[in-house]
C-alpha cells in the first residue's frame, strides 16, 4: 500500500490485489498493542464521502453496546422513549358529580421512571407524542340511568373522555386510547373518572399505559 499527499493536500492511501486501502490507528502503548483499522469496502460503486458532524463525541458502530439517545436520532424517530403499563391493586369508590383521580398502584413495567405509582402521573423526559391507553372496569351501585366516565388529563385538565351510560345497573368497561403531545419536561398525563349521579367502585382490574410514537 502507497500513502501520497496529492497536490490538494489530500492524503491517498492505495489498495492492493488482496486488500483495500485502511489506516491503522493503535491503542496507548501503555494498555498494549490493539489497534482499530479504518478500512475501505473491498469494492465500491463510485465515490463516497463520509462526513463527521462539528461535535465533539462517540461514533457508534451497529455492533456497539453504548446506548443511543434520543438526542442522538433525527427529529420524529421514536428511538428507545419512555414507556409503562400500571395497574390497579384494589377497588376504588367515585362519588357523585366530582371528576376523581383514578388510581394505578402497580407498575408492571416503567422503562425511564416516568410514571408515580403514589400520585398515578406519567411525566415523561422526551419531547413527542404518546400513545395513551386506558381501560377501567365500572360497577356502578344506584339503580341505573346515569352516565359514567373516564378521561385522560393533561397538566390538570381535560384532554379527552369517553362515556357510558348506565341503565341496568350492570358493570361497565371503559377503554380509550389518544395520541397526546408533550413537552419531555413538565408535561403530564393521569386518569379520572366521574358518574353523574350515585356512586361507582372501580375494581382491580384497571390500565393505564403510555409509550412513545413518534419525537418531536
Amino acid at each position: 500500500m502507497a500513502v501520497t499527499i496529492n497536490g490538494s493536500g489530500t492524503v491517498e492511501v492505495g489498495g492492493n490485489s488482496t486488500s483495500a486501502a485502511y489506516v491503522r490507528l493503535y491503542e496507548d502503548t501503555d494498555n498494549g498493542t490493539n489497534y482499530i483499522d479504518l478500512i475501505a469496502s473491498a469494492s465500491v460503486a463510485s465515490n463516497r464521502t463520509v462526513t463527521f458532524p462539528d461535535n465533539t463525541g462517540t461514533v457508534v458502530t451497529t455492533g456497539s453496546t453504548a446506548v443511543v439517545t434520543q438526542a442522538m436520532l433525527a427529529t420524529g424517530v421514536a428511538g428507545n422513549g419512555p414507556s409503562f403499563a400500571a395497574k390497579g391493586s384494589s377497588t376504588q369508590t367515585f362519588g357523585s358529580g366530582v371528576w376523581t383521580k383514578i388510581a394505578f398502584q402497580t407498575e408492571q413495567f416503567d422503562t425511564d421512571n416516568r410514571y408515580d405509582n403514589t400520585t398515578y402521573r406519567f411525566t415523561p423526559n422526551v419531547a413527542g407524542y404518546y400513545q395513551i391507553n386506558v381501560a377501567i372496569q365500572a360497577n356502578e351501585t344506584g339503580a341505573g340511568g346515569v352516565v359514567i366516565y373516564s378521561a385522560i388529563y393533561k397538566n390538570g385538565a381535560e384532554y379527552t373522555s369517553v362515556g357510558s351510560r348506565d341503565d341496568n345497573g350492570q358493570p361497565r368497561n371503559l377503554s380509550q386510547s389518544a395520541v397526546v403531545s408533550l413537552n419531555g419536561s413538565t408535561d403530564y398525563v393521569e386518569i379520572f373518572g366521574y358518574i353523574s349521579s350515585g356512586t361507582f367502585g372501580s375494581g382491580a382490574a384497571r390500565m393505564f399505559s403510555a409509550a412513545l410514537v413518534r419525537a418531536s
